[in-house]
């Protein structure tokens, strides 16, 4: 099939997918309900490219512009600077005028004019097949992006050509991982190839060719270079890199581990591996080895980019550089202000000293600490337990008590979880100048491993064990003394596999369990006398039962006046303490919360609740204040991501900071104590049905999603002229009959529309067929 698009030098190859796709612009409005800051590892790079003066980095955690030379300030772009539409990564590229383009995972491609200060954005709105970019090129006036889901090639918002179907045989494989442009072979074979998963496919403006012999097979080809001096073309597939020679493909080179990235400059070509870079000189292979540390890089090498005598490598542990002899960490020259990691499980604020900051992230591997009070460049702090310590496996949990004391969980080994244990730690610098001076004391059993850490309104540790027989352990520090409470007690009715959610108010306990059959759920106890009463909350029981909670797999607790606030995976309950009865259930069904994962709640000193739901693709923060439940996320937000795993309130800032850890990263709100303003409708929740659109058939459009004002909605024909405007569209009601504004129904093709409802703007694709 071809289709034609104006300023059209081609003929495109295939149908641009028929999909509906929203891209929303960040409306104004949604950011009124604080300041938010976002905290990122810029280090897990993806691409690198060089300009005039400088080399940009692309990955996780943004894009950083490093200047060339020793002097000059690296320059950092997050998506709450403007501009950048993610903190997700794919790809960076600077283009022969100078603009930079960003590559992203979710929202097409970013192209910035860094001498206006101009961005534009490029999504499937304007023809790209998805919006998860892998590769950007560029060749003169067109610009080449690859994808998960196949290829164009723009001029300005122009499509030239396109590949969205395995049908058109023109990619062998739609994942593009690849991409050259402006090519020239001995042959003429045309200025475009493009690296697939099924080998190399090859357009030269007008026809495409698939370049696949017996020699390359149809291995999966990571990486594309062209060596200058002779014009031939490497090809990256696994351990081997073949080249394209006159008689076909031949091998040129096999590599000690898998090749990631190709860069040639004259006669060599510099090989980016699982391990280290290789250059090919001729036909021979030499890996280069730092003469100070006598060995390789030992990291992948994920981008490659040559200047004169100098190389840089952009690899998952930041940018390094190779002058001739040794290799530099960029990173550590100019020695950014950053956190470790960017993905984090708990976050908890330290009621003592300067209320430093401390996150347990997801790997475990150290503690982060974010200290207010150190000098700029020094704030964030990592801290390893002690080499020789015999616990030193994985933090799990985190206390920070007012005493000063912290404790810190460990868990586990394998199915060694005998092994784990708990630290317990004081800070020597009573200033937190300095985050990493601790003295240490280990406890090695009990417990057995420490999943869950609280105290109680006495002082006393608890820690949860995650172990079916011994599930809680109480620690006196005063002691020290060793007590604990297990199910295998008479009388007792704990929930097993404490591995999350630990709670106290008054005398009263709070235990949330997280698998197992026996004894999930929740378990309440109340000291009565001499007489300990026990309650057990689970979804045994039948709805309006007085101990039905809404899942068995509780991960948090947290308190309000009377009530309990329980968070599963699968809702909410609210829990009255003194009537020792559920109040009400929440679930994603009855539209309150996004997902029903609550890994996290937390409660603001006036009264907020927060909600931290762990979902990817429909999770984020939800903000309860009057009995209302606003949801916040990356669509409507500057959340730097929907995963929220962790929530702490700083209630020692006017107005209170809210912290939250995600999978991919750290945000943090100062919170707006108006109450804000409520978030308009998310994009990815509109839709048009029917879809495609057939008019011919009598069809009429509708546009669907739980908007709550009118919409106004305009659709566009290719040229970008109006083809129709309607100023008060309801949720579900059918508005179009395919029409133009003289009567007619217009023809098949793509058509693209805006939509703006409750203050959001959404661009979306709509496909009319005859």
């Amino acid at each position: 099939m071809i289709v034609r698009f104006p300023g059209f030098r081609g003929p495109i190859l295939g149908a641009l997918a028929l999909v509906l796709a929203g891209a929303a612009l960040l409306p104004a409005a949604s950011r009124a309900q604080g300041t938010w800051t976002t905290y990122l590892n810029g280090r897990n790079l993806r691409s690198i490219a060089l300009d005039a003066d400088g080399i940009w980095t692309a990955g996780t955690g943004g894009a950083t512009r490093f200047p060339l030379g020793a002097s000059g300030t690296p320059e950092a772009l997050l998506r709450e600077t403007g501009g950048l539409p993610s903190n997700a990564l794919t790809a960076v590229h600077v283009g022969a005028n100078g603009v930079v383009y960003f590559g992203t995972q979710d929202q097409g491609v970013a192209r910035w004019d860094r001498v206006k200060n101009q961005w534009k954005s490029l999504d499937v709105t304007f023809g790209l097949p998805e919006n998860y970019v892998t590769v950007i090129r560029d060749d003169g006036p067109d610009l080449i992006v690859g994808t998960r889901k196949g290829m164009a090639i723009f001029s300005g918002e122009d499509v030239l050509a396109s590949c969205t179907s395995i049908q058109d045989s023109c990619l062998p494989d739609l994942n593009v991982q690849d991409a050259l442009y402006g090519v020239r072979t001995r042959k003429g074979a045309g200025p475009y190839f493009f690296a697939t998963p099924r080998g190399v496919a090859g357009y030269n403006g007008n026809s495409w060719k698939t370049l696949i012999s017996s020699a390359l097979g149809s291995a999966s080809v990571t990486a594309l270079a062209q060596r200058a001096s002779d014009s031939t073309l490497f090809a990256a597939s696994g351990v081997q890199v073949f080249a394209l020679r006159d008689s076909g493909w031949a091998l040129a080179a096999t590599l000690p581990s898998e090749v990631r990235s190709l860069a040639s400059v004259g006669d060599s070509l510099f090989i980016g591996r699982d391990g280290g870079v290789s250059v090919l000189f001729g036909s021979t292979v030499t890996p280069l080895v730092d003469t100070r540390q006598g060995q390789e890089l030992r990291l992948r090498v994920n981008s490659l980019e040559v200047r004169g005598s100098l190389l840089w490598a952009g690899t998952p542990n930041g940018l390094w550089q190779w002058d001739g002899t040794s290799w530099l960490d960029v990173f550590k020259t100019f020695d950014l202000d950053q956190p470790a990691f960017n993905g984090y499980a708990q976050v908890r604020v330290d009621p003592a000293g300067t209320h430093s900051v401390w996150f347990v992230p997801i790997s475990q591997q150290q503690l982060v600490a974010y200290a207010p009070a150190a000098a700029e460049g020094q704030r964030w702090q990592s801290l390893i337990a002690p080499s020789g310590d015999p616990v030193n496996f994985g933090f799990h949990a985190l206390l920070l008590d007012p005493s000063g004391d912290k404790y810190a969980g460990h868990c586990c080994v394998g199915s060694a979880r005998e092994r784990g244990g708990l630290e317990r730690f004081r800070l020597n610098d009573p200033t937190e100048a300095d985050l990493t001076r601790v003295t240490w004391t280990h406890y090695l059993n009990p417990p057995h491993n420490a999943l869950a850490v609280e105290r109680d309104p006495r002082g006393h540790v608890w820690v949860g064990a995650g172990d079916p027989a011994d599930s809680l352990y109480e620690f006196n520090p005063a002691g020290p003394a060793w007590g604990g409470i297990s199910t295998q007690t008479p009388g007792v009715q704990l929930a097993s596999n404490v591995n999350y959610a630990l709670g106290f108010k008054g005398g009263d306990g709070w235990v949330g369990a997280f698998g197992g059959a026996s004894g999930s759920g929740l378990s309440h106890w109340r000291v009565s006398g001499a007489d300990t009463v026990w309650t057990i909350y689970n979804r045994q029981g039948v709805d309006g039962d007085a101990h039905h909670i809404v899942g068995d797999q509780v991960r948090a607790i947290a308190f309000t006046g009377d009530t309990v606030w329980v968070g599963t995976t699968s809702g909410l309950s609210l829990v009255s303490a003194s009537r020792d009865e559920v109040i009400q259930n929440y679930t994603a069904a009855d539209g309150s919360i996004p997902s029903n994962t609550v890994s996290s709640i937390a409660v603001g000193p006036n009264g907020d609740v927060w909600l931290g739901i762990a979902d990817v693709s429909g999770g984020g923060l939800v903000r309860v204040r009057s009995g209302e439940f606003l949801n916040y996320s990356s669509r409507n937000s500057l959340l730097v991501d929907d995963e929220v795993q962790t929530l702490a309130v700083d209630p020692y800032k006017t107005p209170y900071e809210l912290w939250v850890g995600t999978s991919s990263g750290i945000s943090r709100l100062k919170v707006d104590l108006g109450g804000g303003v409520k978030p308009p409708t998310q994009a990815a929740t509109l839709r048009f049905y029917p879809h495609p659109f057939r008019p011919s058939a009598g069809q009429k459009l509708h546009l669907g999603g739980p908007f709550q004002t009118p919409a106004l909605v305009k659709i566009y024909d290719g040229r970008g002229r109006t083809v129709r405007e309607f100023a008060e569209v309801s949720a579900g009601q059918a508005f179009w009959d395919g029409r133009d504004g003289d009567g007619k129904i217009v023809g098949a093709g793509v058509y693209r529309v805006r939509v703006e409802a409750d203050g959001a703007i959404t661009r979306m694709v709509l496909a009319v067929i005859r």
